[in-house]
């Protein structure tokens, strides 16, 4: 169910990463949400994409972009 949504290859640390599919796995499975402080990550990873840039030329390719992880909401996936 959560196959289109989670592709091989669209892992992205800052915007859909682990937190992202548990998440949307547990209200699949559960009804429940993940609490708020494992949800920030992706909150603060949708900030931070305007920036990745500046960051990236600072720490190399530890926070290179991936564009397959363009789009994704988590929000999206659980409505």
């Amino acid at each position: 169910v959560l196959g289109p949504d989670f592709e091989v290859n669209s892992y992205d640390k800052l915007r859909k990463n682990c937190n992202s599919f548990s998440d949307c796995a547990l209200h699949l499975l559960c009804g429940r949400r993940l609490p708020p402080h494992l949800r920030r990550a992706e909150r603060l990873g949708r900030v931070l994409d305007e920036q990745v840039s500046p960051l990236q030329s600072l720490l190399g390719d530890e926070f290179a972009r991936n564009q397959q992880a363009d789009g994704f909401d988590v929000e999206a996936v659980i409505a």
